[in-house]
């Protein structure tokens, strides 16, 4: 409290900005500065790791490395916390040869993980210390050594580990993923894996199925007169492949699915696609004598497509691949691909109402 005023110091958006500022600058700083080489060996040994991967820490950085070891158990890896001043009263015996122990300190001169190292390796894992210091002893004595680059804190006496501990949960989280993508771990993997956890929804989300968030297709007649009644409202649109483009624009726009499925009616075999994007693309290159074609030659037949079996966070991911893949807004769903018989649509709106 002020001596003179009474009130009480308070914040100020520029003091605020500048702070920020210069955490930007700090982190910056680790990103310009650190071993790319020693992170990308950190990640495989993580991957390649036979056993668990405990992790260990003192004060601000054991919070971290807590953290760090939920991210990986949650993106597929085995792995655990290993409190060290219990360690160092018997529960370094967790430890099996295989495993992998990772120490996170900034100085790397905490006298607990100093202690532990050597427990450690007699027990057969091999030890990774996580520290700022390249010259700790931490470093020095551990099988490998993580250097993060840190300039300085953004505590005004340098004290307080801010940007340490943010530098290190960037790591270890980025590398939590990394090593997720070495191992090849897939969201199905992680959705038979997580299936049964009691109040997950975030696990039961993902172990759902196509079948459980497609929606129906209308392969019957579609009269102008059912649209005005709305019976097939709830159903994607289809058209035959004889059918031509003047007759279907109503059907491309009804529902909000922005598509039309081109089908064949006898066998219900999928032909094609056609979307609004199509209707532009044509009416662009041929103005309007695109609309007396028929939807057989207008239509993408070599669309993507899922079946009712294939887990939903599969069929989001073929959705929005990686470049230089196009991203699609929806899926067919065929009883199978070979035979391509249509069975519904399964839609992105619908993927991310389920929780995806």
């Amino acid at each position: 409290r002020s001596a003179r005023s009474g009130a009480m110091p308070s914040a100020c958006a520029s003091d605020l900005r500048r702070l920020f500022e210069t955490q930007r600058q700090y982190v910056t700083h680790f990103f310009d500065e650190v071993a790319y080489g020693s992170l990308r060996d950190f990640c495989q040994e993580v991957a390649d790791c036979g056993g668990t991967v405990y992790f260990s820490g003192v004060g601000k950085s054991g919070f971290v490395a807590q953290k760090v070891s939920a991210t990986m158990v949650s993106s597929g890896g085995k792995s655990a916390w290993l409190d060290p001043t219990d360690a160092l009263r018997g529960d370094v015996g967790v430890l099996r040869e295989n495993d992998l122990l990772v120490l996170f300190s900034k100085s790397g001169s905490s006298d607990e993980l100093r202690r532990l190292v050597p427990l450690a390796r007699a027990r057969g894992a091999r030890v990774v210390g996580v520290t700022s210091d390249a010259r700790s002893a931490l470093a020095e004595t551990s099988d490998k050594s993580v250097v993060l680059p840190l300039e300085r804190e953004l505590c005004p006496f340098d004290l307080a580990p801010v940007t340490s501990c943010a530098i290190q949960m960037l790591f270890g989280d980025t590398c939590a993923v990394a090593a997720m993508r070495a191992r090849g771990t897939g969201v199905t993997e992680r959705s038979v894996e997580n299936r049964e956890s009691p109040a997950g929804e975030d696990d039961a989300t993902r172990a759902l199925a196509v079948e459980d968030v497609m929606e129906d297709v209308h392969l019957g007649d579609f009269s102008e007169k059912e649209e005005s009644q709305n019976r097939f409202a709830r159903a994607a649109p289809t058209c035959g492949p004889e059918e031509l483009l003047v007759d279907v624009l109503v059907r491309l726009s009804s529902g909000g699915y922005g598509c039309v499925l081109v089908v064949d009616r006898e066998t219900k075999q999928l032909v094609g696609t056609f979307t609004d994007g199509d209707l532009r693309r044509a009416l662009g290159a041929e103005k309007t004598a695109c609309t007396r074609r028929a939807m057989k030659e207008l239509c993408s037949r070599t669309c993507r497509m899922t079946t009712k079996k294939t887990a939903a966070a599969d069929a989001l991911r073929a959705m929005a691949p990686e470049p230089p893949h196009v991203k699609v807004s929806f899926l067919p769903v065929v009883r199978d691909e070979v035979i391509r018989e249509l069975v519904g649509i399964v839609t992105l709106n619908a993927l991310v109402k389920a929780g995806l």
